[in-house]
């Protein structure tokens, strides 16, 4: 019951309007966001789902470029060229490992 409600209110505090739905937040409002979750949160449940949204958030920022990337390496191994397939899953790789290093900075209650 208690996972339910903190659910529901990280849901009510981050759910965009229905006119921004169709865009994802861009860092500054991730922050500001994050900022202002941590600063209502009450529970320690409560401030555990502020930080898996920001580092979801967070993550989703490239998401659309790792796809893209991710798809070109598909390409380049099936027309034989491994090396440079290699060179765009290492680029991935290096992007989530950015992304999650960024995430362990800013999602931390105690720096707001």
């Amino acid at each position: 019951m208690r996972t339910g409600i903190v659910v529901a209110l990280t849901l009510a505090l981050f759910a965009p309007s229905a006119s921004a739905q169709t865009q994802l937040p861009n860092q500054d409002e991730i922050i500001q966001r994050t900022r202002n979750a941590f600063k209502n949160a009450k529970t320690k449940e409560e401030v555990e789902g502020v930080k898996l949204w920001c580092a979801d958030s967070i993550r989703a920022l490239d998401f659309k470029s790792q796809d893209r990337l991710m798809v070109e390496a598909i390409k380049l191994m099936e027309t034989g060229k491994i090396d440079e397939a290699n060179a765009r899953l290492k680029t991935v790789s290096d992007m989530k490992d950015l992304a999650d290093n960024l995430a362990r900075i800013v999602c931390r209650p105690e720096i707001y």
